[in-house]
């Protein structure tokens, strides 16, 4: 299994030290944090706009509610991508080597970043809809598309 590692310095985790020699010139890599902010602008603006046009019916609230769930998503998933995978005081990030073994961390930082755009449309849509029973088949849905978004996410970065 890829283990997270620091791109140009090495990483001290408890008692294991993971050396960059792990990687070589020419890898492709994925910096684990940003992949936090992609899943959660993803899952963040698909939720947004399938929800609002799901109580609206309007094309342009649904457009609105797509880039404002962007938007918001971004600006929370790269702080919590920052505490999940922070960079060092030399602005090394932590990166995987692309493959079948890096599927674990990559769902890791897409579930993360999936999470991140649930719990804002989940508790904007609570906000707005109360405690009504559509709330309910609301969380259902955003759940799902979190779900499945931060899964196929997390899968193709790996392997693509």
């Amino acid at each position: 299994m890829n283990s997270p590692t620091k791109n140009k310095c090495s990483h001290h985790s408890g008692n294991k030290t993971m050396e960059s020699s792990q990687l070589n010139p020419g890898d492709t890599v994925i910096p684990l944090a940003d992949l936090v902010v992609k899943a959660a602008i993803i899952s963040g603006s698909i939720n947004s706009a399938m929800i609002t046009w799901k109580f609206n019916q309007s094309w342009w609230l649904a457009l609105a509610a797509f880039v404002i769930g962007a938007v918001v998503c971004w600006f929370l998933a790269r702080h919590i991508g920052s505490l999940v995978f922070p960079a060092t005081q030399f602005d090394d990030v932590f990166v995987v080597k692309t493959g079948s073994s890096a599927i674990p961390l990559t769902l890791k930082a897409t579930f993360i970043g999936s999470s991140t755009a649930l719990i804002f449309c989940g508790l904007l849509y609570a906000f707005i809809l109360g405690g009504s029973s559509l709330f309910v088949s609301t969380w259902v849905i955003v759940t799902l598309i979190s779900l499945i978004v931060g899964g196929l996410w997390g899968m193709l970065s790996a392997l693509l």
